[in-house]
This record gives structure tokens, sequence and C-alpha cells, in this order.
């Protein structure tokens, strides 16, 4: 991720981000999916190696492109105010979602459990986060944002008497 922080620009604009985000979140449950494989012995570059590889990807395009398409089209006096919501949100759904992850794999722990029954127990949590993953993924391939279309204000009602020129606040749809 950090290689690829001074490049995602010029990828984007060759690319967009309606490219970009299922891709990314293609690599993902690829990546997550593929971990599901590992055992007690893994082979470290058939399982391990491209799992952290893939998902690594996934992030370098997903997370930017999402700032991208969070603050696209947002007036610049509110750009940081949009950037700091999108990334408390993903900071506070990160905190919860792995909340779930937590007990879904505490769930199924037993105690004194032999080697292949804690890796079994982990199981289940990291096909929630494949799951997650997927789902991602179909609502990227749904279209994530669609273009913003100029909405016609309605004017509800209207008063009959004559008043005076005032100054009018822009009011945003």
């Amino acid at each position: 991720m950090a290689l690829s922080a001074t490049k995602m620009g010029s990828i984007v604009d060759r690319f967009g981000t309606q490219r970009l985000l299922p891709v990314g979140f293609g690599l993902m449950v690829i990546g997550y999916a593929l971990f599901l494989q590992v055992d007690l012995d893994p082979v470290y570059a058939a399982v391990i190696l491209p799992s952290m590889l893939l998902i690594g990807a996934a992030c370098a395009l997903v997370f930017p492109s999402l700032n991208i398409q969070a603050t696209n089209g947002v007036d610049d006096h509110e750009q940081g105010m949009v950037s700091g919501l999108l990334n408390t949100s993903v900071q506070v759904g990160g905190a919860i979602f792995l909340a779930i992850v937590t007990a879904v794999v505490t769930a199924g722990a037993p105690e004194n459990a032999s080697p292949q029954a804690v890796l079994d127990s982990y199981r289940p949590g990291l096909v929630v986060v494949t799951a997650v993953a997927a789902a991602g993924l179909l609502i990227t391939l749904t279209g994530l944002r669609t273009a913003r279309r100029p909405r016609q204000s309605v004017v509800v009602a209207r008063s009959t008497t004559q008043e005076e020129e005032t100054e009018r606040v822009p009011v945003r749809d």
C-alpha cells in the first residue's frame, strides 16, 4: 500500500474509481478465500504470501477509491468535513466488525484445545470476513454511487403578497 500511494492518482485517472473498486474487492475476496485453505503446516509461498499480497493490493485500490468517491462532487469548503466523516465511519465500522468477528471466533474456541481445534475455530471468522468482502464486491458491481442528477426544487406554496426582494440564502438540495 505504501508503494502505491504515490501512483494511485494516475491509476485512478486512467481507470476510474468505478473500475478499481470491483477489482479491489474481487482481490480481497480471492485473498481471504485463499487464506481459508490454511492448515497446521501451510506452504508459505502457496497460501500465506499470495493471500497477503492480494489483500494488500486490494486495500491499495479500495481505500483511495472510496475516499475519492466520498468526496467527489462535494464543495471545497466541505471536503474536510466529508473526509473526516468517512474516516470516522471506517474506524467505527472497523471496530464494530472486529468485535463481531472476534465473537464468532471465540464462540467456537474450546478451552485447552489442540492446535487443529484452535485453527478450526478461526475458520468461521474468516468466512465472515470473506462474506463481507463479497458483499462489498456485489455493492460495487451495482454501482457504489450513481451519477448525481440535478434535482429540481418544488415550490409548495407561494405568498400572494408583494414582498421586498431580500437577500436569498442558497439552499442545497
